[in-house]
């Protein structure tokens, strides 16, 4: 029997998203390519110092590589989840990423907090703490996590269309729009399938699915015109608007 592990939040648009947490060894492997990759970057940069200043690795050089070490450990993850959307290389290279509990990309602070109490997580040794707590969630989340309102996701890559290509539905005009709030990829992937399959849906129906999102959309976009007898159409036209990679902010 599959055991369904699936994480599923509502977003400030009422766009309901799933994600999958991800497990204690895919992070594991992850873990030990960010090891590896600090390591070479680490040796790399002590090589390059000691060849320019002529200087052999004694007492400074030991007391230069702890303070490296103290960087690596302690600023690493936190830089790379801070300002690379929740990846370190390792998470990258294995498919994960860390996002906030409510789907939302990880904060500069959730991340300072989650790598903080990494310390706790170690302890007593071999990450011990951490892995017990993650195998007790549901999301599996170490206390880092936990305290920082944040979890661990396998990402799913979306591919949209580069032109949705001729079509009787009009994108909304530049003049017609008063912010330049543009959506998410993952939004628009949504909306992508909605303008998909407009045809096939029945109209009633297409226009009770988008009525909980288009007035929100329209808030943020300043678009002022009537989104209440169409939601469905003024969503196809938000697709229209944005799915070109070329479309104008």
């Amino acid at each position: 029997m599959k055991i369904e592990t699936d994480v599923t939040v509502e977003t400030p648009e009422s766009v309901w998203l799933t994600f999958t947490p991800a497990g204690v060894w895919v992070r594991f492997r992850a873990y030990v390519l960010d090891v590896l990759v600090r390591g070479v970057v680490a040796g790399a940069f002590l090589f390059v110092l000691a060849l320019l200043t002529h200087i052999a690795l004694g007492d400074v050089g030991n007391g230069m590589l702890l303070v490296l070490l103290f960087a690596f450990e302690w600023l690493y993850a936190w830089f790379f989840e801070a300002f690379m959307n929740g990846q370190t290389p390792g998470k990258r290279m294995t498919g994960i990423r860390v996002i906030s509990t409510n789907g939302a990309p990880i904060s500069f602070q959730a991340a300072m907090l989650r790598n903080l109490l990494r310390g706790a997580d170690v302890l007593p040794t071999a990450y011990a703490v951490g892995l017990v707590t993650a195998l007790s969630t549901r999301r599996f989340q170490r206390l880092g996590d936990l305290a920082a309102a944040t979890m661990v996701i396998h990402e799913r890559r979306v591919r949209l269309r580069r032109s949705t290509g001729k079509s009787d539905i009009e994108p909304i005009a530049a003049d017609e729009r008063t912010t330049r709030y543009r959506p998410d990829d993952r939004l628009l992937a949504l909306l992508e399938r909605l303008y998909e399959r407009r045809g096939a849906i029945p109209r009633a129906r297409a226009n009770e699915i988008a009525a909980p999102i288009a007035g929100e959309i329209a808030l943020r976009m300043g678009y002022e015109g009537d989104v209440d007898q169409a939601p469905a159409a003024f969503l196809c036209r938000v697709f229209r608007t944005f799915a070109d990679r070329g479309a104008t902010e």
